[in-house]
């Protein structure tokens, strides 16, 4: 198999907060498709007087938005029947320590989904496509990826 792309992409979507893209390994078993998730977050001028620290308001960041044991609760609750979680973990260098006061900054995640056998079985390329749209729709509508009063999300401008 050298050479030959064994990877299937799916087209990026972008949302008002986030941008999602995905892709699965169909030369492997199990089909697991994998999310990338890439938004840009800034801190809110309101959030320089919530947070006594720039350091205190990180703390919020991980164990209110973006820390992987939230990210991971969260996102179980947004998988459609028959898809399985498997698991996620930061992006490159991206992690929750990296945000300041103010200043934008670009942050992505991966999520690791196992697909339905049947599809698999099936070898439904669709099938996989429709439930990487079902499943991106849930993810960006995670409580995880809102603007609020204090933070500012907006899609990246492209994952990988």
């Amino acid at each position: 198999m050298a050479g030959k792309n064994v990877f299937r992409r799916f087209k990026n979507i972008k949302f008002d907060n986030v941008t999602i893209g995905g892709e699965y390994e169909f030369g492997m078993s199990p089909w697991t498709m994998i999310f990338l998730i890439g938004t840009k977050l800034k801190p809110t001028t309101a959030a320089t007087q919530y947070f006594d620290s720039e350091n205190d308001m990180k703390v919020t960041i991980a164990r209110e938005l973006l820390g992987m044991i939230v990210l991971e609760k969260n996102a179980q609750k947004k998988l459609v029947p028959g898809w399985h979680w498997e698991g996620a973990r930061y992006s490159h260098e991206h992690n929750t320590q990296q945000f300041k006061f103010e200043k934008q900054s670009a942050f992505q995640v991966e999520f690791y989904v196992r697909a339905p056998k049947e599809l698999e079985e099936k070898n439904d390329k669709k099938g996989m496509e429709s439930g990487f749209k079902k499943l991106a729709n849930g993810f960006a509508k995670m409580n995880n990826f809102q603007t609020s009063d204090l933070f500012e999300f907006k899609p990246a401008a492209n994952v990988k």
